[in-house]
């Protein structure tokens, strides 16, 4: 299958590219796969990305209408620092899945030092205390703690616990969509894990 690229086409190196076309390559017997060139996203409406300057997207892939994979590139702003002001920018993967249900707002990811000092949306950290694994491994915070905990069922926190661990995965649940992506650079092994994460029946 040929990758048709955007105009933005400047934002994407050969490397990333031959990885595009080799993933689509490998898991074209296992899924039906398109490509959207008019793909259009409000990133802002997620918590996830409240902190970048701009994002563009440069390929939209569905795999049988089931879930997207966006390559997206990110630019930094940084102000002041040691260096001064600077500018990055990098591509990388985002996962998106429509759920069957209204969830609300949820926001997950492996825990660090700091987010027992955190209240993202106000709201604390919810426990499961049923679940060590996933309690010590995971930080949840949700609008509603009911419909948090509806989602979260046993079945669903068995896919999260099989996310490798420390690769930094955030997961968040707008209503009935749901993102996963991680802050690295495009490359083959998160885009498996995102499409492994994603096939899962939620």
């Amino acid at each position: 299958m040929h990758i048709h690229q955007k105009p933005y086409h400047y934002l994407i190196s050969k490397q990333e590219e031959q990885i595009l076309q080799e993933i689509v390559s490998e898991r074209s017997d296992e899924y039906e796969i398109s490509f959207d060139n008019e793909s259009t996203f409000d990133f802002k409406k997620f918590e996830t990305f409240q902190h970048y300057s701009d994002i563009k997207i440069l390929f939209s892939i569905n795999f049988n209408s089931q879930f997207k994979i966006l390559i997206i590139n990110i630019e930094h702003h940084f102000i002041g620092g040691r260096h001064g002001d600077s500018h990055h920018n990098e591509n990388q993967i985002l996962g998106i899945k429509k759920l069957e249900q209204n969830y609300g707002r949820i926001l997950i990811r492996e825990e660090n030092v700091f987010d027992k000092m955190l209240e993202i949306f106000n709201k604390t950290e919810i426990d499961f205390r049923d679940d060590k694994e996933f309690s010590n491994r995971f930080f949840v915070v949700a609008d509603n703690e009911n419909k948090a905990r509806s989602f979260l069922n046993p079945e669903v926190r068995h896919y999260f616990n099989s996310i490798p661990k420390k690769e930094n995965f955030t997961i968040e649940i707008l209503n009935n969509q749901l993102i996963i992506r991680n802050k690295k650079n495009l490359n083959p092994f998160n885009f498996n894990q995102i499409i492994h994460f994603l096939k899962n029946n939620f």
